[in-house]
């Protein structure tokens, strides 16, 4: 605990090195810490930044962000690397495996370019780094750049449960603002999934087999990968999902669209049948938020459906940006202010004669 303690009482040091048990427990208490604001956006159902970040998990994220570089900046310094090798991150596939080798490497023995050994400095326990913690924040939150880095933290906190407001309400909007009713799944599926020969031992093949009264039994593809049926509904229209592709068969075992129709929708797990107010068959796509007819041809929804979240966040990044703009005016106002104060006082002392003693 006395090292994650120690790393967050130098959130913002970019200097000297750090050695692999600091690094590693701060890693370590981090991910512990992580848990709980993520058990309670789960429980909640808070996800609005996507599958990995939560409200609460999101915020603590945003807060550890610094640190997390700080030390690992360190962590190459403590094995002689600049920090600027932290960006080899970026390389794609390659990037995280280097910089792991690297984190898992000893440090160097006695001094190097960055600094004394650390593992020459003295013992210290969980109250010294909890008082060099209060300490640190203290000062840092004194000064100009602390200050600035202080609030570009609270605006980016503030965005987070912007963005939950944002995403929830978009949902409501879409679906406030459909009259259309979703058209009934059938209890009698005429499609079906069989994976076994006619003795019933399974083969390493997929068949999609149809049957209805009209159209008799027939097998429709056959793939040496996965067949899902999405969703059927009752007039016999079916959403077909393979490995290498989807579409939405008819209720004679025809197949109706072809889903590269519709490059936007690569995974149709999320789709389901609807009917326009025409009413046609249509297809939603709950992700986005979008509909679609049999001919792969896009169906507009509202503006507010389609657009609220991100039109949301342009305006409050914008608002972010008038506030910082805003703060730092009134500081550097304050600062001239008394500047100024400051000059007037000098020069009236200067301009009062200096008064003769009279003997």
């Amino acid at each position: 605990m006395k090292w994650y303690l120690k790393c967050l009482s130098r959130f913002f040091d970019f200097k000297g090195r750090s050695r692999r048990t600091e690094y590693w427990m701060f890693v370590l208490f981090s991910l512990i810490f992580l848990v709980v604001p993520a058990m309670i956006d789960t429980a909640i159902g808070h996800l609005p930044l996507g599958k990995y970040f939560g409200f609460l998990s999101g915020i603590y994220a945003i807060l550890m962000l610094i640190p997390g570089i700080a030390v690992t900046v360190r962590r190459l310094h403590d094995i002689g690397m600049s920090g600027l090798s932290f960006w080899v991150v970026l390389l794609p596939a390659l990037g995280e495996f280097f910089l792991l080798i690297w984190l898992c490497k000893p440090g160097e023995n006695d001094d190097n370019l960055y600094g004394p050994d650390p593992k020459d400095e003295p013992n210290f326990t969980n109250a010294d780094a909890w008082h060099d913690l209060k300490t640190n924040l203290k000062e840092f939150t004194q000064k100009k750049y602390g200050k600035i880095i202080c609030l570009l933290l609270a605006e980016l906190i503030a965005v987070i449960p912007s963005a939950y407001l944002f995403s929830r309400y978009e949902l409501n909007f879409y679906y406030n603002n459909q009259s259309n009713d979703e058209t009934e799944l059938t209890d009698s599926p005429t499609y079906s999934v069989v994976d076994t020969d006619e003795e019933g031992k399974p083969v390493n093949y997929s068949i999609l087999h149809h049957a209805s009264a009209t159209s008799g039994e027939k097998d429709i593809l056959e793939t040496f990968g996965s067949v899902e049926i999405v969703e059927e509904n009752k007039d016999g229209y079916a959403i077909i999902r393979t490995d290498e592709e989807w579409g939405v068969y008819g209720p004679d075992g025809e197949k109706v669209l072809d889903g590269s129709k519709i490059p936007s929708v690569s995974f149709p797990g999320s789709l389901s049948f609807v009917k326009g107010d025409d009413g046609k068959l249509l297809l939603e796509n709950s992700y986005n938020y979008k509909r679609y007819d049999l001919e792969g041809n896009y169906v507009s929804t509202s503006f507010m459906a389609e657009h609220l979240y991100h039109f949301g966040m342009f305006i409050i990044v914008l608002i972010m940006v008038a506030v910082a703009l805003l703060w730092y005016y009134l500081m550097w106002r304050r600062n001239n202010n008394v500047n100024a104060a400051e000059d007037e006082v000098e020069s009236s002392d200067m301009s009062e004669p200096e008064e003769q003693s009279v003997e």
